[in-house]
């Protein structure tokens, strides 16, 4: 598919739900990345011929020098993923460890979508989040931008 179309990516990720959407919890696919989970060694074959007959079938191709097979670690979408399952990045942790205390509604907005990539992770975290969610408020007569204690708790507890 060619580059800076418009719908390219919805198109691309419509075609790989089709194409893999009956091997459900086994392989997950994201635009043009493939990840195949299974317990043994030979599942993870079965699975990964599988896949590559469904690629053939829809006359896709394999970029070789951009495949991993049989990782036993995943850097994956901001994810790590290993036998121990879904966790953190840590440098992406790091990220948002060191992220400066928002000046403004949009530093704010920003430092919440980075941080609710990992809400999964935070339990409560649309409690915790409140008073920050409420400094974003764009709506008439919503009160100027200020920094509470009360947004200050929010944000180093996130953090």
């Amino acid at each position: 598919m060619a580059f800076g179309l418009t719908n390219a990516p919805a198109t691309q990720q419509r075609l790989v739900d089709l194409l893999f959407g009956s091997f459900v919890l086994k392989v997950f696919a994201y635009l043009d990345n493939i990840i195949i989970i299974s317990n043994t060694f030979g599942e993870h074959v079965s699975l990964l011929l599988r896949v590559i007959n469904k690629l053939k079938e829809a006359n896709l191709t394999i970029n070789f020098e951009k495949s991993q097979f049989f990782p036993s670690r995943l850097k994956y979408l901001g994810y790590v993923i290993d036998a121990q399952g879904l966790r953190t990045d840590p440098e992406k942790v790091k990220a948002i460890l060191e992220y400066p205390t928002p000046s403004s509604k949009k530093d704010v907005k920003r430092f919440l979508g980075t941080a609710t990539w990992y809400r999964r992770f935070v339990p409560n975290f649309s409690t915790i989040a409140g008073p920050l969610n409420k400094l974003t408020s764009n709506r008439k007569g919503a009160p100027k931008f200020y920094w509470s204690p009360e947004a200050d708790i929010a944000f180093k507890k996130l953090k």
